[in-house]
């Protein structure tokens, strides 16, 4: 595969991973706004409700495990299935690690006033993106091995294999000794791999702010909603 084709596989992969981070962040949003209100007030509320709650709280965990093993761990070698795991491989690579380099630090195209001053700036711009590239990259391998290493990431495949073995019923969380914020955890871990990853690979950060602003906003509604009416 030519190097310019691995590049812009790696970029398409990591657009998925992307979106696919984006399109849990609802789903994010709903859980941890349930922690933060309705599970202060589990006491004063009607049974039949709490009973509703606890099943919103546990399908939301389920789901975002089952998508953060998928978009982070997955070692599936389908062409339709790859994971960051794929890309995180590669940045062990010397041949990779180099051409990912020669693309970061590469100056933008710049119109040549003068040539002398053209190609020191370039090489001031080359020395500062290869020490941004340096820390990146080991920031990036540091947050995926700390993940790896932690109490979520260490049982989420034990824990993605049982709720997917107790897909066609009812998947008892708290019983199985699983705390539901162990998926807000595991969303921030992603959250920090993934933008990582994107300063990496696509050499920009991707403005998620808002949408993670919108996302609190909805499930903050919906809570007070269903709690207070």
């Amino acid at each position: 595969m030519k190097k310019s084709q691995e590049l812009n596989k790696c970029q398409n992969i990591l657009d998925n991973v992307l979106k696919g981070y984006l399109g849990m962040l609802d789903r994010k949003a709903l859980l941890q706004q349930s922690i933060m209100q309705a599970n202060p007030m589990i006491n004063q509320l009607e049974p039949n409700l709490l009973s509703s709650i606890k099943t919103i709280q546990d399908t939301l965990y389920v789901s975002l495990l089952i998508d953060i093993y998928a978009w982070l761990f997955d070692e599936s070698k389908n062409s339709s299935n790859l994971s960051a795991h794929k890309l995180l491989e590669k940045l062990n690579r010397q041949d990779f690690k180099s051409i990912l380099k020669n693309y970061f630090i590469k100056p933008p195209t710049t119109i040549p006033l003068d040539n002398n001053a053209d190609q020191s700036w370039h090489q001031l711009y080359k020395t500062k993106k290869l020490e941004e590239f340096q820390i990146i990259i080991n920031d990036c391998q540091k947050a995926y091995k700390s993940f790896l290493e932690s109490e979520v990431g260490t049982h989420i495949k034990s824990i993605r294999d049982k709720l997917l073995a107790h897909k066609d019923g009812v998947y008892p969380v708290q019983e199985n000794g699983h705390n539901i914020g162990e998926a807000i955890v595991a969303m921030e871990e992603m959250r920090i791999i993934v933008l990582l990853l994107n300063k990496l690979i696509q050499k920009c950060s991707y403005p998620i702010e808002e949408m993670e602003e919108m996302a609190t906003k909805n499930a903050e509604l919906f809570w007070q909603h269903m709690l207070y009416t």
